[in-house]
Formats: C-alpha cells, structure tokens, sequence
C-alpha cells in the first residue's frame, strides 16, 4: 500500500501535464482495446498480455505501457504533423 502511494505520489510530480494530456488522449480515444496491425511491432504473444485503455496507468503492465504509449506518441506526433 504505502509502495502504491509513493509511486503515485512520483507519477504526479515531473510529469502532471503529461500524464493529465495521455488521460485525455484515453478518454477522447474511440477504441479502448488493442488490435494487431499486420507488419506492426507487437506479436500475438504480446498482444495477449495488453490490458485494456479503461485500465488505470498505475495498473497496467509493461507490456501494457509499451502499448498504450507507442499509440499515444504515434497518434498525438501524427495530429501535431497536421496541424503545421
């Protein structure tokens, strides 16, 4: 418990704007679950240990983050190209 709240506690301190802009990437995003793209990075193997969008930051695995955060920077750099 008292691991739980300190690694809350460092998730909120350097790192607030991003953690509350990838919040925001997740409740905007349509399609909460992981989908395996053809010529994509992740393999079947992988794929099944990916927890859903609806998962709370805290909870999610490794496997889980190197997911999530490789669509947010992809979707979120793609938008910001866009917009230039």
């Amino acid at each position: 418990m008292l691991i739980m709240q300190y690694r809350n506690q460092q998730l909120k301190k350097p790192n607030g704007r991003v953690l509350k802009v990838f919040e925001e990437w997740k409740q905007n995003r349509l399609v909460k679950y992981c989908t395996l793209e053809l010529g994509g990075l992740f393999t079947t193997k992988v794929f099944e240990g990916v927890k859903t969008l609806d998962t709370a930051i805290t909870d999610m695995s490794a496997c889980s983050l190197n997911y999530w955060l490789s669509k947010f920077v992809q979707e979120v750099s793609n938008s910001s190209r866009e917009r230039l």
